[in-house]
């Protein structure tokens, strides 16, 4: 009785569990995990898992530690700086309220000066999301090509397979006809020229099919200069994706200054108004709001860290990818090497049949 050869479900199971170990279903990895099985049946039961699964990778931010003492400490430390200016206010209120009347009016232009820089920092912030998105973006559409090129190095696999199988089925006919050829030496004249007749026709069969396999390694040959094609355009946009990803992480670093000078003015601010009247603390709690304006643009910060955070990973996990693709790629060089040996041997071979 012949082996039972695999199925969908071993080739899932053994795909779910390289998933839970962090790796790359492969038609390698799966047939190291099983120990058996070929390329070939390996490559469909996958590919119908993965139309079934619809594999979705995402991936969960973190927020940095150095991001979250550095938001800690800014808020601890307006929170300290308002709180003792509010004591200070309280205890001198009464005595300097017509006094201090005129700093009001100072601080409210400064205020306006204030929220202008704030508006523009926001402006700022939204131009570094939207590019941001745009980076996603085209990052998302390189993972579908990425995917399109592993599927036709799969197909491509699949198709070594069947040619080195024909080879091998020409191999077995050629030796039964050098086996036809001994005994009908023995036999009489006119079997030969029947034999002959016959030799004659199978040759012509084997070289229209030898064509045929050229024309294959012709194909092949095409597509693997296209694959490499392809790689090298992806490998030019990663490099682009990099270079962009530096450039916002510097942009970042811009925004971050501008909003410690924006915080060092808000506390030289608050110091200067240490001594206003009763309407003043109306202002002051103006000036709260603005606070917790400027914390949810430090949160926006935080999503857009975040969101480069994501970018990296992604492009990390792209570089598994391609690793993947090239590992593949040599496969298909070796098996083309192969073939052409075979070929080789096959038409080395015709000579001595005539």
């Amino acid at each position: 009785m012949g082996r039972i050869g695999i199925v969908y479900n071993d080739v899932a199971k053994a795909a779910h569990q390289l998933q839970g170990k962090n790796q790359n279903p492969t038609v390698d990895n799966i047939r190291a995990i099983l120990g058996t099985g070929s390329k070939s049946t390996i490559a469909t039961h996958l590919r119908a898992w993965k139309s079934q699964q619809g594999i979705i990778q995402a991936s969960d931010g973190v927020i940095p530690s150095e991001l979250l003492s550095i938001v800690k400490g800014l808020w601890e430390r307006l929170r300290e700086t308002a709180d003792v200016q509010i004591s200070e206010y309280r205890s001198e209120f009464t005595s300097k309220t017509k006094d201090m009347q005129e700093q009001l009016n100072q601080y409210q232009r400064q205020n306006t000066v204030l929220q202008t820089q704030i508006h523009n920092l926001e402006e700022q912030l939204h131009q570094k999301v939207e590019a941001a998105t745009q980076l996603e973006s085209i990052l998302t559409a390189e993972q579908h090509e990425k995917a399109k090129i592993t599927e036709r190095a799969a197909a491509l696999d699949v198709q070594q397979q069947d040619g080195q199988a024909e080879i091998k089925r020409l191999h077995q006919l050629l030796k039964q006809v050098q086996d036809n050829l001994e005994h009908y030496q023995a036999a009489t004249q006119s079997l030969r020229q029947e034999q002959s007749l016959l030799l004659e026709k199978q040759r012509s069969e084997y070289e229209q099919k030898i064509m045929q396999y050229q024309s294959q390694i012709t194909s092949l040959a095409t597509e693997k200069s296209q694959y490499q094609a392809e790689y090298k355009q992806i490998d030019d946009q990663y490099r682009t994706l990099k270079k962009e990803l530096g450039t916002v992480h510097s942009q970042k670093e811009k925004i971050q200054k501008q909003h410690e000078s924006l915080a060092l003015t808000h506390q030289a601010l608050q110091q200067e108004h240490q001594h206003l009247t009763q309407q003043y603390q109306h202002h002051l709690d103006k000036l709260e709001t603005k606070s917790h304006a400027l914390i949810e643009s430090q949160v926006t910060i935080k999503a857009n860290t975040d969101k480069i955070k994501i970018l990296e990973q992604t492009i990390s996990k792209s570089k598994v990818k391609i690793q993947a693709l090239r590992h593949d790629y040599e496969f298909v060089i070796q098996e083309k090497a192969n073939l052409a040996g075979q070929i080789k041997q096959l038409e080395a071979a015709i000579p001595r049949i005539k």
